[in-house]
């Protein structure tokens, strides 16, 4: 990954965190998919998608199926 692949990829995970107070995301380093989880859940509540947009998707679904 190039460095400015990676200054994009650190922007959308810092990104998300803003956006989603709680949440923890992070792209896999084998297969390329973002995953992010809500820190201190129990169960663990985590969502995986294929890019930073569907990440966010998953984790709006998540929370307002909680609230």
């Amino acid at each position: 990954m190039s460095p400015d692949a990676m200054d994009v990829r650190d922007r959308q995970i810092r990104a998300i965190g803003e956006d989603f107070p709680g949440w923890e995301a992070w792209q896999g380093l084998v297969n390329g998919l973002w995953h992010a989880r809500l820190t201190g859940s129990t169960p663990p509540v985590m969502v995986h998608a294929e890019s930073p947009e569907e990440l966010r998707e998953q984790i709006r679904f998540r929370t307002e199926a909680t609230t």
